[in-house]
């Protein structure tokens, strides 16, 4: 490894113990399963990639329609969904948000006419969530510059066959992070696919 990669590695704290690690600790930090060179570089490509791509495509949308790329994920599920509506539930699961999270971002759509509550009539205990004649609207107006946004800076840099990658990548990754295999954090190694 050369010095340069292993004081990144290092300062990833992924590819190379930490500087500093007491002898005690020297035990548990010899079991762990460093990342090699090609390893740690593709673990700071995937690193890299998410929060700058997701940072760009938000400025993007703010700057195109005023939505936030939490407004426009909310908007997309509701305007996919049969009747524009879904139970609060089914809309914290399909969004993947804790239920705090979704609420309070609910509460600020809601101030802005995208969506309303309503009663659920088959559960009382939870609210059905609405796109609004408004949300419809600006989600209409935004998708086509949001999609602008998606094939300049991701899907058309890549090729077909990296597409194809990148699905199965995507894949992968998601079960292994959500699925009923996902193993607990520290568990060593990862679970095999199809579990």
């Amino acid at each position: 490894m050369s010095e340069t990669v292993g004081r990144q590695a290092r300062r990833d704290g992924v590819a190379g113990p930490p500087s500093g690690v007491s002898s005690e600790q020297l035990g548990t930090v010899s079991e762990t399963r460093w990342l090699d060179e090609r390893e740690a570089a593709a673990w700071r490509a995937v690193r890299d990639l998410g929060q700058p791509l997701w940072t760009a495509l938000g400025r993007d949308l703010q700057r195109e329609c005023g939505l936030s790329m939490a407004d426009y994920q909310v908007l997309v599920v509701l305007s996919e969904s049969a009747s524009d509506r879904l139970a609060y539930r089914e809309l914290a699961d399909a969004t993947g948000w804790e239920k705090s999270r979704l609420s309070h971002h609910l509460t600020r759509m809601e101030a802005r006419g995208l969506v309303r509550r309503a009663e659920n009539d088959d559960d009382g205990r939870c609210a059905n969530i609405v796109l609004t004649a408004q949300g419809r609207q600006v989600i209409e107006t935004a998708a086509p510059g949001h999609v602008a946004s998606v094939r300049r800076l991701l899907i058309d840099r890549l090729s077909a066959e990296q597409l194809d990658l990148l699905i199965t990548i995507g894949e992968q990754v998601r079960a292994a992070v959500s699925g009923p295999c996902a193993e607990p954090a520290g568990a060593n190694p990862a679970p095999a696919l199809g579990c």
